[in-house]
């Protein structure tokens, strides 16, 4: 009973704060980052919104893993509602998606639509439209469309269901404020190689938009999860960028984003990097988006960080580096990750102009952000 009473007491103070801090003007504690010693813009193209009942069951038990094993369940799912709403909603003070960015101090924020029902869940493109239509939707010295977003569609419906998910990514790509696709193979377990989502790019292409993708495994599906070779085959296919590589061959005018660099966030042996390193070397339209693999969690003392940054440095790929988060959900870590990032490239000798291309100005080329 003392447990659920602290618990309880401890959200009922955050909500309280929350309540407190709604008369704050917006800009309070903005403040732009710098790099050696001079402010650079930072633009977040990687930042999810949602709630508790939007997520998929595996990414629900992901995160209720991770809280102490001694928490009766019913508290934990209590206490996960609780958290991510305030957490994951956009206009929430102090703790939403919002005051998080403006405490990091970006400029802009990316936010993207998700179709993967079995694990992080579905928050689609019209909840994104949305949030972008809200009058909120302003930075922090009441600039318009401080947030733009990525759509996306559900690919479990190919090829029966094909063309009503290819209207409906079109009409959401007809929104101003909707600056790119968003796609997460490994998340549906569906192949990279499979050509049947050709139709996909071509969208993109008559957009002018860029195509994210999550490349490399998930900290969700562990190796050992799966029941036999046949099922961790088909999820590698799902994960390796070499399977892209005809998409990138045949639609070269499309910028293919390839989110998280391959990176083994379990640490099975299965990281992508190199083939995600080799594609960048061969296509001018791969670009590479450094987030998660830089958090505390995975990459500790910043070895693999400052290695990718030093080795794409050295293969003249920084026009081609975009900076993400993925720090949705944990408050204080984008502006961590914005820390460790300008630290990383600080330590592997990258320029002010260099810093502040992957930083901003290649979101800024890509997206059309204006």
């Amino acid at each position: 009973m003392k447990i659920l009473t602290r618990t309880i007491q401890r959200f009922s103070a955050l909500i309280a704060l929350s309540a407190a801090a709604a008369s704050t003007p917006a800009s309070a504690g903005f403040k732009s980052p710098e790099y050696r010693s001079q402010t650079i813009e930072v633009i977040d193209i990687h930042q999810h919104v949602g709630d508790a009942n939007t997520m998929g069951p595996l990414g629900k038990s992901f995160v209720l893993s991770n809280l102490p094993k001694w928490i009766p369940m019913g508290i934990k799912n209590w206490s996960l509602d609780t958290y991510a709403n305030l957490v994951l909603q956009p206009y929430t003070p102090v703790f939403g998606t919002r005051p998080s960015c403006y405490s990091a101090g970006l400029s802009m924020c990316g936010l993207m639509a998700v179709y993967a029902p079995l694990t992080w869940g579905t928050y689609d493109n019209d909840a994104i439209i949305k949030i972008l239509d809200d009058l909120r939707n302003r930075g922090p010295n009441g600039e318009l469309s401080y947030f733009f977003g990525m759509a996306s569609l559900n690919i479990h419906r190919f090829p029966d269901a094909a063309e009503e998910e290819l209207t409906n990514l079109r009409t959401a790509l007809k929104h101003r404020l909707m600056k790119g696709i968003k796609l997460a193979f490994v998340h549906n377990e569906l192949p990279l190689d499979d050509n049947q989502f050709e139709s996909v790019y071509q969208v993109a292409r008559d957009f002018g938009v860029p195509v994210y993708h999550h490349i490399g495994t998930s900290p969700i599906r562990k190796m050992k999860d799966f029941k036999n070779d046949d099922e961790r085959n088909n999820y590698l296919r799902s994960a390796d960028p070499s399977g892209l590589e005809w998409a990138i061959a045949k639609f070269p005018d499309v910028p293919f984003v390839l989110g998280h660099m391959g990176f083994d966030f379990n640490k099975e042996g299965v990281d992508f990097s190199e083939d995600v390193y080799r594609l960048a070397a061969k296509y001018p339209n791969v670009y590479l988006e450094i987030s998660a693999f830089g958090l505390a969690m995975y990459d500790k003392d910043g070895l693999f960080m400052d290695g990718a940054l030093r080795r794409l440095k050295n293969m003249n790929l920084t026009n081609r580096i975009l900076f993400g988060s993925d720090a949705s959900g944990q408050p204080g870590a984008t502006g961590q990750y914005v820390q460790l990032t300008l630290r990383s490239m600080d330590r592997v000798g990258y320029t002010h102009e260099e810093a502040a291309a992957v930083m901003s100005g290649n979101a800024r080329r890509i997206y059309d952000l204006k």
